[in-house]
């Protein structure tokens, strides 16, 4: 591992703690992969898409667990579209949302 990786767990790994979290290795994953994009909105789905392909073995359950945990814990909000479709912001101040259909 290249200690540019390891730094960046690190502080994933410490806000993960400072929520209240225990930071178990699949969160700690999972936080890595939202986080480190900067601000985003994913689904589960999606989320669970990228831990697959980035070699995080994780159940889509466990991927819905983390994410409604994070959400409690203040690390993210959730944006219902419609009532059909649920995302997860990881910017958590306010601001404006807009949804294109099409």
């Amino acid at each position: 591992m290249d200690s540019g990786y390891r730094k960046e767990n690190v502080a994933v790994d410490k806000r993960v703690r400072e929520a209240g979290l225990r930071p178990t290795r699949q969160r700690i994953a999972l936080a890595d992969l939202l986080f480190a994009k900067g601000d985003r909105h994913l689904s589960a789905e999606e989320l669970h898409e990228e831990a697959i392909a980035a070699g995080v073995p994780v159940s889509l359950a466990t991927v819905y667990n983390a994410l409604h945990q994070f959400t409690e814990a203040g690390l993210l909000r959730i944006l219902a579209v419609e009532g059909s479709k649920t995302y997860f912001d990881t910017n958590t101040s306010d601001h404006h949302h807009f949804y294109v259909e099409g």
